[in-house]
């Protein structure tokens, strides 16, 4: 029960880790940038937060870094409000790019456990398949009968061990050609 509950918060606290470095890597890096480019470290940690994290770990690495960054990076600094006209619209642009990436890793791991789970009932409907032949052919080995298969686009006859057996060749003789298989034809029913 305990191992379940952290299990749980282990996504959201991955994507607390990566804001926590998109913040140390942005401090790191603040002398160079001189306030430039607030929230391209922070749009990497709420895609990796996606990518890694799950989808409502990501739109926490959304609200963080959207926080983070105006607290931070964004002038005024140590305040959270925004001042310009251009300040306002990257800050609005940048939660609507992480809401973007945040969308589309959310349907990247949908069509991956949609594929996983289209595999799995592939893979189940194939070992069916074949443990319903392996029926079939016991059933038909038990009642001495045989089946075939004519192809006539190659004019060859597929057929069980048994149905060659029955028709007078070795139980390895099961792909024939139609003119090879006349001659077990009744001559009243051949043309």
């Amino acid at each position: 029960m305990v191992r379940s509950r952290y299990a749980v918060l282990l996504p959201y606290l991955g994507a607390i880790a990566f804001v926590i470095a998109a913040i140390a890597f942005r401090f790191a890096f603040d002398p160079i940038l001189r306030g430039r480019q607030p929230f391209a470290a922070f749009l990497v940690a709420v895609i990796l937060a996606g990518r890694f994290c799950g989808f409502a770990p990501s739109l926490l690495a959304l609200t963080l870094s959207s926080l983070a960054s105006d607290y931070f990076f964004v002038a005024p600094r140590g305040s959270l409000a925004i001042a310009g006209e251009i300040e306002q619209a990257s800050f609005a642009f940048f939660i609507l790019i992480g809401l973007f990436f945040t969308f589309l890793m959310r349907s990247e791991q949908r069509a991956k456990n949609e594929a996983r789970e289209q595999t799995t009932v592939a893979r189940q409907q194939q070992q069916q398949a074949k443990n319903n032949e392996a029926r079939l052919l016991l059933a038909l080995e038990a009642g001495r009968m045989g089946c075939w298969s004519w192809d006539l686009s190659t004019n060859r006859v597929q057929s069980t061990e048994t149905q060659a057996v029955l028709h007078g060749r070795s139980p390895d003789q099961t792909d024939t050609r139609i003119d090879d298989s006349g001659s077990n034809i009744h001559p009243d029913d051949q043309e």
